[in-house]
């Protein structure tokens, strides 16, 4: 293979891959935008009341 072309390809390859940025985006909602942000911050309120609860309901089960 030509040098030329296996270095194009390389590069191409490379540039389809999911980088970190993109991987923080995905994972943060801000791939879909202020609403996808915004979700994902009600989601994070609300899953801690519901740790907090879990916790303390195998601390009251550990207690009998």
């Amino acid at each position: 293979m030509p040098v030329e072309l296996d270095t194009a390809i390389q590069e191409n390859y490379a540039g389809s891959l999911l980088n970190t940025e993109r991987l923080i985006d995905i994972h943060s909602g801000r791939i879909f935008g202020s609403v996808g942000a915004l979700v994902v911050g009600i989601m994070a309120i609300l899953f801690m009341p519901m740790a907090m609860t879990g916790v303390w309901m195998w601390v009251k089960r550990r207690s009998e």
